[in-house]
């Protein structure tokens, strides 16, 4: 499995309500307990 990592690289806590609010994000986060590591992550809130 490509994803399946043995160790974590890190992790980000993302506010669901910003995402909800203000129908998606596009941001850049620093890996908490990570040395260097960066996360692009765009979500978009759609309500059907």
């Amino acid at each position: 499995c490509v994803f399946c990592l043995q160790e974590s690289l890190g992790h980000v806590n993302i506010n669901l309500v910003d995402v909800v609010n203000n129908g998606r994000i596009n941001e850049k986060y620093h890996l908490i307990n990570s040395r260097n590591g960066k996360l692009q992550l765009e979500i978009k809130w759609n309500t059907v």
